[in-house]
């Protein structure tokens, strides 16, 4: 993480709101975290697949993990 994103901001966000793609709106990475989101609405509260659910639901995993050990970082080398 760079010095004004918080690990533990990205951490926090990326585990309670990870579905909706928070952590990556954080991180600056906007169209990842809007794929999550659209993932979230359309598959979870529109169609309900649970298949879709859960590939987003590892997608978070992996992003918790990412996040980690340093490797999830923010795509403006400013923040």
């Amino acid at each position: 993480m760079e010095n004004k994103k918080s690990r533990q901001t990205v951490l926090l966000l990326a585990f309670f709101l990870g579905m909706l793609g928070a952590h990556r709106f954080y991180l600056s990475k906007k169209v990842s975290g809007s794929i999550q989101l659209l993932i979230t609405i359309v598959f979870g509260f529109v169609y309900f697949e649970e298949n879709i659910l859960l590939l987003n639901i590892a997608w978070v995993l992996i992003d918790l993990i990412l996040i980690l050990t340093g490797k999830l970082k923010s795509e403006n080398p400013k923040n």
